[in-house]
């Protein structure tokens, strides 16, 4: 994979902290991610899900480097058994990976959401995304220098919080980092609903974010795919991340065609 650079171009925000309103998502959890063209919730302790093939031929992995690891715990679980830990272990100056992709034709819109727990806080020097859509641009779906990427990642606020972040790459290491509409900081020690719709066009795609049913981004009229198939990837990329191991738990994955679930 390509290094994944900070963002450095931003767009104005709107700072709305602790206000839920109909007109921003709301303070409950909206509950898009009823799976119907994709669901995951890791049991019995397997990646089978995410791997399986489909009739048109393709599937996806579970994914390791640098020293990151995979693995299938008991605890924290929100549903059933089983949840899937991706875990770095925070060498400084290395980018390492652990998390899953699924690469198959989706709707052109979808809601892509999973479940995730962070056990602690982290400082963030470099970069750490949890969450990202990548298509290629060109007939080489093995090189990710070419594709266009989205991705949702996590940094320390001047109050000392985790909060997200969503940044566009497209082309190579040309960035621009869209800032939330309104304040909301990651907790900890609890599950954490992230859900995206997600649009996709060469030049009018959207990208909306959910943070346990409140909107956190809401982005539209941007390219959010090449020419090749889309390939969503729940994950742990971290470079510069401490104290190591940086840990995230992640259960319950779906993708929800857009015509079941109107928002």
């Amino acid at each position: 994979m390509v290094s994944l650079a900070p963002p450095r171009a931003y767009l104005p925000f709107v700072l709305i902290a602790g206000i839920c309103t109909a007109g921003l998502g709301g303070c409950a959890d909206l509950d898009l991610g009823g799976g119907d063209h994709f669901a995951s919730s890791f049991e019995p302790a397997s990646d089978a899900e995410w791997t399986a093939v489909t009739t048109t031929g393709f599937s996806g992995t579970s994914y390791t480097k640098e020293g990151g690891t995979l693995s299938f715990v008991n605890e924290p679980v929100r549903t059933g058994q089983v949840a899937v830990r991706l875990s770095n272990p925070g060498v400084p100056g290395v980018e390492e990976h652990a998390g899953l992709a699924r690469r198959s034709p989706v709707p052109e819109e979808a809601y892509f959401s999973a479940y995730y727990y962070f056990p602690r806080a982290y400082d963030v020097a470099g970069y750490w995304y949890v969450l990202q859509f990548r298509s290629a641009t060109t007939d080489q779906p093995d090189s990710p220098e070419t594709d266009v990427h989205w991705g949702l990642n996590v940094h320390r606020d001047p109050q000392g919080g985790m909060v997200l972040g969503l940044a566009q790459q497209v082309p190579v290491d040309t960035w621009t980092n869209f800032l939330p509409v309104q304040a909301l900081t990651l907790p900890i020690g609890r599950w954490v609903h992230l859900e995206v719709r997600f649009v996709r066009s060469a030049t009018a795609g959207a990208v909306r974010v959910w943070q346990d049913g409140r909107l956190l981004f809401d982005i539209a009229g941007e390219r959010t795919e090449g020419t090749g198939v889309l390939i969503w990837f729940v994950t742990n990329i971290a470079k510069d991340v401490a104290p190591g191991p940086v840990e995230v738990f992640v259960d319950d994955a779906a993708i929800t065609s857009l015509s079941t679930r109107r928002r």
